[in-house]
């Protein structure tokens, strides 16, 4: 017997951008792994010191996550059309 799953593949041509969450008021900032923003280029950071919308400050960790992920998708780029991440999407 088998079993079915629905699985979810999405090419790494198609992951462009990822989303941070703030833990405080739940504001979503979403962050171009194509293109720097002018922050990135200025500072050299991923990600604002604090939320834009309540001004907390992010988890210390999350820039240096994030500039990890930075640095992983600018070097997988040149295979991008040979890479595809599968999941279970039910």
């Amino acid at each position: 017997m088998r079993v079915m799953t629905n699985e979810a593949v999405i090419s790494l041509e198609d992951i462009r951008c990822v989303s941070v969450s703030c833990l405080n008021c739940k504001t979503k900032v979403l962050l171009d792994l194509r293109e720097k923003s002018d922050h990135a280029d200025r500072y050299g950071l991923t990600l604002p010191g604090e939320c834009p919308v309540c001004r907390k400050p992010y988890d210390s960790a999350l820039n240096g996550a994030l500039t990890s992920l930075q640095v992983a998708y600018d070097a997988v780029r040149v295979i991008e059309n040979r890479l595809s991440f599968r999941g279970d999407a039910g």
